[in-house]
């Protein structure tokens, strides 16, 4: 999720139940539900490819939890103990800093660009689909008992939101079920579904179908008389460009990143552009963020490539 988010979830936790711990337990957990993306920047200088590879990886997994813990827990004790003399035990700030930083992957789990949670023993990309990359009713869940004096508010505020996730999950199933059933009346055979939360509202989803030689796009509003509305169809490209870019370092990262990519190869100034798309981040058209181009002489070798780190919106 996005950064503001991720830290006023760790200013709730505190809110909460934890204010006896003072200060140094808010800094804990303000900074520990920041932290794992600490990863971000550095990636992103490196380019595309490594941002793909190793964002959501360590840092947001089991593993790189404990370290990142650690360091803050030592870190914020120091702080503690020169601007507020509060001398929290080091235990205390280690299981508040983690708690923090678990706080982070849960809310990076629940959307859908895929958190690394066993790495580096495995890079399977976990991800619930539960909640759009922005969510303005999460922020705001998470900020208004802020401005309360006592803590019952935030712990409302918890329960709400674990209530959110509930309601967003049900609406999952029930997109991927009208799906199912638009599929099977005009006969089109799926041999894979996925459901993607949409922007702006919980009811809003997107489910890609993949069938033999296309995909199939189905938007809807839960709450729409008019819903489900007419299947978007995308071939699937294969071509001899297509065959060849695949070879490629930056086509194999990509194929291994994306859940439903779509590839379409054109000529463009006297070279083959062969482009790659994931469907999945095509929730917001008619924006099409996470592009990969390879641009291909006539013999088929790669002399540029180009590619967009943008989300849909941000981060």
């Amino acid at each position: 999720m996005d950064p503001l988010t991720h830290g006023l979830s760790g200013a709730l936790l505190a809110k909460a139940d934890l204010k006896r711990w003072g200060k140094t337990a808010f800094l804990a957990l303000v900074i520990g539900a920041l932290l794992p993306d600490i990863d971000h920047f550095p990636l992103r200088l490196m380019g595309g490819e490594f941002y793909l590879k190793y964002h959501r990886g360590l840092t947001h997994s089991f593993l790189g939890s404990i370290p990142l813990s650690l360091g803050l827990a030592f870190i914020t004790k120091g702080l503690g103990r020169r601007l507020w003399e509060e001398g929290v035990p080091f235990p205390i700030l280690f299981l508040l800093s983690l708690l923090g930083v678990y706080t982070h992957i849960f809310l990076d789990l629940i959307t859908s660009f895929g958190t690394m949670l066993l790495y580096p023993f495995s890079k399977e990309r976990f991800s619930l689909n539960l909640v759009f990359i922005i969510d303005p009713y999460v922020t705001l869940l998470f900020l208004i008992p802020l401005f309360f004096k006592k803590p019952h508010p935030a712990r409302a505020s918890l329960l709400l939101f674990s209530l959110y996730l509930l309601l967003a999950t049900v609406n999952r199933e029930h997109a991927l079920k009208e799906t199912r059933s638009k599929a099977r009346l005009e006969g089109i055979k799926v041999e894979r579904m996925e459901a993607y939360p949409a922007p702006f509202s919980p009811f809003n989803w997107m489910t890609i179908s993949e069938g033999s030689d296309r995909y199939y796009i189905l938007r809807m509003n839960i709450l729409s008389s008019n819903n489900p509305g007419p299947f978007e169809i995308y071939r699937k490209g294969m071509d001899p460009y297509i065959q060849i870019s695949m070879k490629d370092e930056a086509a194999k990262t990509y194929l291994w990143f994306a859940e439903f990519p779509l590839i379409r190869s054109k000529k463009v100034d006297g070279l083959w552009m062969v482009e790659y798309f994931d469907l999945r981040f095509y929730t917001y058209p008619p924006r099409r963020p996470f592009l990969l181009r390879l641009y291909m002489d006539r013999d088929g070798k790669v002399v540029r490539k180009e590619g967009t780190l943008e989300l849909p919106i941000r981060w």
